[in-house]
């Protein structure tokens, strides 16, 4: 599996559309949680748990997971932000973000 500095940069270099911006956002949040929530990184069966969950994330933030809008997932890296804070460390939650609305500026 890809780092998230590698699903970041894969973001950058194509068309940036919120479905590209979403799948690098699932993407770096399942290799950001490898060991923690993520016991298995590179089973189909958990990474379609994760992909659940995080829809469900969108879901309770008004977001719709199939059609983003930019601000939409600007609110859900928001939330994500705040709830995983207490898994991986703040360091890491705040260089993701960041990362995260780097791509999101360039929609």
């Amino acid at each position: 599996m890809d780092t998230c500095d590698d699903w970041f940069e894969k973001a950058m270099a194509s068309d940036v559309t919120p479905e590209n911006v979403r799948d690098a956002l699932v993407n770096c949040f399942i290799c950001a949680h490898k060991g923690s929530i993520v016991r298995s990184p590179n089973s189909e069966q958990e990474i379609e748990r994760i992909r659940a969950e995080l829809k469900h994330i969108f879901i309770e933030a008004d977001v719709s997971f199939e059609h983003p809008s930019k601000e939409g997932l600007m609110k859900v890296c928001r939330v994500l932000g705040s709830m995983r804070s207490h898994i991986v460390s703040v360091d890491t939650v705040n260089e993701h973000f960041g990362k995260m609305m780097n791509v999101l500026e360039r929609l």
